[in-house]
């Protein structure tokens, strides 16, 4: 079964799953899955998902790829076009997967999201965009798959854009595994964070690699790869390359800006750079990692080459 060129007004543009109790699975057993080219206004372009009542873990969802097949999420979006006075109307959450609270419910429990994240944008013309390929709110056992050119746009003067592939706001992910590049979280007017990973959750363990990765803003921009904004990271494992930021203002982080909690990092990270175009005295920090006052890192047993912090006039 494919999902190809669905679309809904505000959620789900393929499978809209709103308060109700479920058991899915979801498996590219003898051939690949394909959720391709499918369109929401508000939320999960592909899939969107949440539990029947407050308090009941009561909705699971299984997504996995068997015999070398796979699932594949492919070019989903979220455009959110709203110009309203009520911000929260204006967000974009989840180009492909958004699992959320909703209307006093609670999100979906994933087992598992084993599959792969090609080209999916969640993009506000006037509001945030949070989380290109997937948005949650709930818990995931383990996610695993590559996570390829996702992005989050914003382009209002309001709007504030995090994610570029994930977006894990509250609830617990087990496991985040695969490689991530390419991914990329802009902002025309204020600030981006993570441009693969945003987190403000608790995560057990990221063991990926995050590969020319980038955070773009024209005021702040943190977290090339992955920024921690208030979570907690039991271990960061991977290799880190090439992540970068690009502002006019603020910047921090190329590859991992930590505003929380993050107990033990290793890999190799090289190349990964922040760069500011300002002109004035604004904060340009950390081109591999930075680590803010009052955070916590308990353990960094890493390699680090070539990364670095520089500010320069823009050329035209």
């Amino acid at each position: 079964t494919n999902f190809i060129n669905n679309s809904a007004g505000d959620s789900g543009g393929a499978l809209n799953f709103l308060r109700t109790r479920y058991t899915l699975d979801i498996v590219a057993q003898n051939k690949d899955v394909l959720f391709q080219d499918n369109t929401a206004g508000k939320m999960g372009g592909a899939i969107q998902s949440d539990t029947s009542t407050a308090g009941y873990d009561s909705t699971y969802i299984n997504i996995t790829s068997e015999n070398d097949n796979k699932v594949k999420f492919i070019n989903n979006s979220v455009v959110n076009t709203n110009n309203s006075e009520t911000a929260t109307i204006n967000n974009a959450y989840g180009g492909a997967i958004a699992n959320n609270i909703r209307y006093g419910s609670t999100a979906a429990h994933y087992i598992n999201i084993i599959a792969d994240f090609t080209g999916n944008s969640a993009t506000s013309e006037n509001g945030d965009a949070n989380g290109g390929a997937i948005y949650n709110t709930g818990n995931i056992d383990n996610i695993d798959g590559t996570f390829t050119g996702n992005t989050t746009n914003s382009s209002g003067t309001t709007g504030y854009a995090n994610g570029g592939a994930i977006y894990h706001i509250t609830g617990t992910i087990g496991n985040i595994g695969g490689t991530f590049e390419d991914n990329v979280a802009t902002s025309s007017n204020l600030s981006s964070m993570g441009g693969a990973l945003f987190n403000q959750g608790t995560i057990n363990e990221i063991n990926a690699d995050f590969i020319h990765n980038g955070a773009v803003a024209d005021y702040v921009a943190v977290g090339g790869a992955i920024s921690n904004n208030n979570g907690t990271i039991g271990r960061i494992i991977g290799d880190f390359t090439n992540n970068y930021l690009t502002t006019n203002q603020h910047s921090s982080g190329g590859a991992i800006r930590n505003r929380g909690t993050i107990d033990y990092i290793n890999g190799t990270y090289s190349g990964n750079r922040v760069i500011s175009y300002a002109n004035g005295d604004y904060t340009t920090a950390g081109g591999a990692i930075h680590n803010l006052a009052g955070s916590t890192i308990n353990t960094i047993d890493a390699d680090f080459t070539g990364n670095y912090v520089r500010s320069e006039e823009r050329r035209v």
